[in-house]
């Protein structure tokens, strides 16, 4: 594990094998976040090889890639959704995007929404965005590459429009569609994505989106 510090412009190394240390194993395609107010690091899930995809590593909310994670720093909870799946997974029982929840406090997990395409949310994707406005308590998330569900939608990739799921209502809106002609922004996939605050009155669906 490595650490940059900004004022000093330089990178060292913190630990050179964290999973001897009671840390994560060497992984790949998880996600982070960071709790500014504890100073507390969160990671969550990692690619499984084929040897991986044992039943035990499979049945937990860990056993995902590809997705996107968000926290909410003043309820002390995270939020992600999205995941990767290889052909063989690709069965109707596992094609639905499920949101979770985590509670920093209690040290438990929710399903908020087992199907979020079906409420008005995003298909299935990943390699999206995922941020959070805590003042609103509104998530965005955008782009992303549909799961195909057939080999229709596998022979022509799809990709997600730009969404925002209402916390307090437990409600989804489409702010962009995925085939909307306004201006230059595009559905995407593999980019990155910030949340600006001071700039929300301004613009605030589409400020801090970049490819």
């Amino acid at each position: 594990m490595w650490c940059y510090e900004p004022e000093r412009a330089q990178w060292s190394l913190r630990c050179a094998h964290s999973g001897a240390v009671g840390g994560p194993a060497p992984r790949s395609c998880h996600k982070m976040a960071l709790h500014p107010g504890r100073g507390v690091l969160y990671t969550l899930g990692r690619y499984l090889d084929n040897a991986m995809r044992v039943p035990e590593n499979m049945k937990h909310t860990a056993a995902r890639s590809c997705h996107k994670m968000a926290l909410h720093p003043s309820r002390g909870t995270l939020y992600t959704l999205g995941r990767y799946l290889d052909n063989a997974m690709r069965v109707p029982e596992n094609m639905k995007s499920d949101l979770y929840s985590y509670s920093i406090e209690s040290n438990t997990w929710q399903l908020v929404c087992e199907d979020t395409a079906a409420v008005g949310g995003p298909r299935l994707v990943f390699d999206h965005q995922m941020c959070i406005d805590a003042d609103s308590n509104t998530i965005y998330v955008f782009g992303g590459r549909v799961l195909p569900s057939n080999t229709d939608e596998a022979a022509c990739p799809q990709y997600s429009g730009l969404y925002a799921y209402y916390i307090d209502t437990d409600t989804w809106e489409l702010l962009l569609d995925e085939q909307d002609s306004r201006g230059s922004l595009r559905p995407r996939v593999g980019h990155s994505m910030l949340f600006h605050p001071v700039r929300v009155p301004y613009c605030p669906q589409y400020w801090g989106l970049y490819k």
